[in-house]
């Protein structure tokens, strides 16, 4: 717990932090605590992933062609659920490749196990997200 005095000098010593001023600033610190993004609200696309986005928001448009309001609103749960398993199944192939030695099988490591256990929590994550086809056969 800290003293009397040290909260003090905490609080002033804060007066003293503003913070980002410019635009980029602020959208760049409030990216801070992201690690992975698989739990962001928005769309996480990795450079040089944008054509793979935008060709799978694509088709998917054409596929459900949604009006606005509501139906644009399911169309992006939808879209945001298919590109995280899109991401988590190139994850997976990256990170297969990363620990694949000629010697060494990657299930050994206990970090590989960790790593691909957590890809497919947050696969499954992203197919539950999905409308169900039985309870609502449109958008």
């Amino acid at each position: 717990m800290a003293s009397a005095a040290q909260m003090i000098a905490n609080k002033a010593n804060a007066q003293h932090s503003t913070g980002p001023r410019t635009e980029a600033g602020k959208s760049t610190s409030s990216q801070n605590a992201t690690k992975h993004g698989f739990t962001a609200k928005t769309f996480v696309i990795l450079p040089g992933q944008e054509d793979a986005f935008t060709e799978l928001e694509s088709t998917l448009r054409q596929q459900f062609a949604p009006e606005p309001g509501y139906q644009e609103f399911v169309f992006n749960r939808i879209l945001h659920a298919a590109w995280n398993q899109h991401r988590c199944e190139c994850a997976e192939v990256e990170l297969h490749a990363e620990s694949s030695t000629p010697t060494r099988d990657p299930f050994i490591t206990d970090d590989f196990e960790r790593k691909v256990r957590l890809l497919a929590t947050y696969a499954t994550r992203a197919e539950r997200s999905f409308p169900s086809t039985s309870r609502n056969s449109a958008i």
